[in-house]
């Protein structure tokens, strides 16, 4: 894959360095940039690219090589923006948004560059962040996306609600080409223009499969790793704690070389701000000392999702499981787990809104939404058909 000059930002990948790279043809005069807009709309329609727009100065555009979608949409996944709208992904990539109460969907007309990653409140709309094998941002609701970070496969982003031009990004290793592209930690200080690679334990370029940073201090940085277990850095990523988080080699199935495989990580309300952890070995909390507790186990190498609540410190849902899915909800800080009543047994996920603490629960065809912690739920009308 060539990237598109003056739209591609390439990491800078010197060992034991921490070297910004800028955005190739950053530096491009304004009277240029309606020349760079043509080649990269002739590119992109070679490499089937589309819906690519020029705002403010900026070049924007989305993959639209999705599947066909006819009659019933399939639901990829629900996401509640912090800003109060909730967007529906669906496999065709569609975003469709909540409009009015009660509920009623917008056709969606916009396409969504992969997952929907974080949102933070912005001036009219949210700040959306996207991306699979790029990370791109949308300042207008999905209208158009910015690309700020090209040739990763995309595990995870991490966005700090204070200072939103700080932005850590989880990436995957590559199997193929590119080659010079690896996995591993990438942080911007300045929005997405420079990124520098940052060297995690075990190695630099092993795969970082979950970031968090702590909502108390944006220098606490936690992040996942492809070998299992977790690494913790309180000084901005330049130096590293690792923990097994309890895991001892003779453990069982579902977790790696050094600790649980661990696929998500979320903090709690305040003022404890609790790190949870969900893996395929059930369900983590890190306690004020730094040490690591199971609250949940899984089932066999069974993956779990937990989704803490923003606003009530002691409530977290998890959802996962060998199939059928299985969600449920902790009260008690993860003493006990209880399933969730109301709901059938199939859901794919669980998103808080935490404007209001609403609670989403969906499967791949409907949408629940609870207004008492998940006490009771409502089957939201269908996604509008295409």
């Amino acid at each position: 894959m060539t990237p598109e000059r003056g739209h591609v930002l390439i990491p800078a990948h010197t060992r034991g360095s921490l070297r910004p790279v800028r955005l190739m043809g950053a530096t491009f005069r304004r009277r240029r940039r309606l020349v760079a807009v043509a080649i990269v709309c002739l590119a992109a329609a070679a490499a089937g690219l589309g819906a690519i727009a020029a705002r403010g100065g900026s070049i924007s555009c989305i993959p639209v090589a999705t599947p066909h979608e006819t009659g019933q949409r399939t639901i990829a996944e629900v996401f509640a923006a912090s800003g109060g709208k909730v967007y529906v992904r669906t496999t065709g990539s569609q975003l469709v948004a909540v409009d009015g109460v009660p509920v009623g969907w917008r056709k969606g007309h916009f396409l969504a560059p992969g997952r929907l990653l974080d949102a933070l409140p912005g001036h009219g709309h949210e700040v959306i962040y996207a991306g699979d094998d790029a990370l791109y941002r949308s300042g207008n609701g999905g209208q158009s996306w910015e690309r700020l970070g090209c040739g990763h496969v995309l595990d995870g982003v991490a966005v700090a609600a204070r200072q939103p031009n700080l932005i850590y990004l989880a990436a995957d290793v590559l199997d193929g080409p590119p080659q010079g592209v690896g996995g591993g930690l990438y942080r911007t200080r300045d929005g997405g223009r420079t990124w520098s690679h940052l060297s995690v334990f075990p190695r630099e370029d092993a795969t970082v499969q979950a970031v968090a940073i702590n909502p108390r201090s944006t220098n606490d940085v936690t992040v996942a790793l492809a070998d299992g277990g977790v690494a913790r850095s309180l000084d901005g990523g330049h130096h590293w704690s690792f923990s097994t988080m309890g895991f001892k080699l003779t453990g069982p199935s579902g977790a790696g070389l050094r600790g649980p495989q661990v696929w998500n990580l979320a903090y709690g309300a305040a003022p404890a701000h609790t790190l949870w952890a969900g893996s395929q070995q059930g369900v983590f909390r890190r306690g004020r000392n730094g040490m690591w507790t199971k609250v949940l186990r899984s089932g066999y190498a069974a993956d779990l999702t937990v989704v803490p609540d923003a606003r009530l410190p002691r409530l977290a849902f998890a959802v996962g499981g060998p199939a059928p899915k299985v969600a449920r909800r902790t009260v008690d800080g993860g003493k006990t787990w209880r399933p969730l009543p109301g709901l059938p047994t199939d859901i794919q996920g669980i998103s808080i809104r935490q404007s209001d603490d609403t609670v989403y629960a969906w499967t791949s065809h409907r949408i629940y939404q609870s207004s008492d912690h998940g006490t009771t739920w409502t089957r939201l009308p269908r996604l509008p058909r295409r």
